[in-house]
Formats: structure tokens, sequence, C-alpha cells
């Protein structure tokens, strides 16, 4: 599969041009030419979550489960590598 520039146009019919006017290609495979249409994701979410959205808690109680701090290591230098001995 060849990929290429979002903005940049789609051979549909895999001719090797750009055509300036409409072509007709099965795109998705199903062995039709239909005219394919968008969808509408924001009416086709379903949220369960009771009129919650992320944790109910307060931030005193996420403050006490929050993760140990991570300290940062120095990076590792080839000098600080062991030297490794040949296999059998």
């Amino acid at each position: 599969m060849d990929a290429g520039l979002a903005a940049a146009n789609i051979d549909w019919n895999c001719n090797g041009s750009i055509q300036p006017s409409a072509v007709s290609a099965d795109i998705n495979q199903d062995g039709y030419k239909n005219t394919l249409g968008s969808q509408n994701n924001w009416a086709n979410i379903t949220f369960r979550g009771n009129g919650v959205i992320g944790s109910s808690a307060s931030l005193a109680v996420l403050a006490a489960q929050a993760l140990p701090t991570t300290y940062w290591v120095d990076e590792l230098t080839p000098d600080m590598v062991p030297p490794t001995q040949p296999g059998p």
C-alpha cells in the first residue's frame, strides 16, 4: 500500500493519474461501485457514565492515589556497558 500526503489528490481508479472529473471505483472492495457517504461520528458515540466524565473522586483522593514520583537517571553511555564475550 502506498501512502501520501493527506491533503494530496487521490488516484481512486489506480490508473497512475489524477482525474479532473468523477471516477468510479470499488474502493471498499465490496464488489459494487456505490457512492460512499461519511459517518456522523458524534451521533454514533455511546456514553454510559451516568453523567460523570472521568473520576468522580475529589482532588484529595486522587492525590492520595497518585503514583510515586519518577526520578530521572543518566542516559546509558557506551563506556557504561560491560564488554561481552562472543558466543560459542
